[in-house]
């Protein structure tokens, strides 16, 4: 499975880096202009990736290639909006967060938390909001936070069916999908038994 990941990853990149000033982070530690990966299982039922914002141009996340597993599921696209920071950070394990602000957060939705220090992402549930100012979440953070670090509340805005094994997803347009200017993008599948991200690839314009 690793080494298919691995040759599908070399297919990503090779259509990431066809598009327009593709330039990885060894060439500008600054951000980069395409993105490709493999997304984080949380289970057997979903997988995630998130295409980040630490980008060169400060551009719009575009999805160009995915290939996915699911036995029942499709691939979700989700906007990321209300961003909101850290303020009292704690350690991995603890599910409570003081932020700036729990504006427009409530009970039930997903977030996501980006770790700045390492350009890193996490999708978890929100289990509670409490007062103006803490947000409880419904699984710990794998990974310690730190002050300063975001986190963005995410709403489904688009699908494709995406039922297979390596199933590959190509754009039959421009693009598969298009996200939001500056703004991460939130790419999961879903299913019942059996689910996988393998790999996705597109450019930031």
């Amino acid at each position: 499975m690793n080494t298919i990941k691995t040759i599908l990853l070399g297919a990503a990149l090779a259509v990431a880096m066809v598009l327009p000033a593709g330039a990885s982070t060894l060439e500008n530690p600054n951000g980069y202009n395409f993105f490709a990966g493999v997304g984080k299982n949380q289970g057997n039922t979903n997988s995630f990736y998130v295409a980040g914002n630490y980008t060169l141009s400060n551009s719009t996340p575009i999805l160009r290639y995915a290939n996915v597993t699911s036995d029942t599921g499709v691939l979700q696209f989700y906007s990321l909006t209300n961003m909101t920071s850290i303020v009292n950070p704690t350690n991995s394990g603890t599910t409570n967060l003081i932020v700036v602000s729990t504006n427009n957060y409530s009970a039930g939705q997903v977030v996501v938390i980006k770790h700045i220090a390492t350009d890193t992402y996490e999708c978890l549930p929100l289990q509670t909001v409490a007062n103006t100012n803490q947000l409880t979440l419904g699984n710990a953070p794998l990974s310690q936070c730190a002050t300063g670090d975001q986190i963005w509340v995410a709403g489904a805005t688009g699908s494709i069916s995406a039922v297979g094994t390596n199933l590959t997803i190509t754009q039959s347009g421009e693009f598969l999908y298009a996200g939001q200017y500056k703004t991460p993008l939130l790419i999961t599948v879903t299913g019942t038994a059996k689910v996988g991200l393998n790999c996705v690839a597109g450019a930031y314009q």
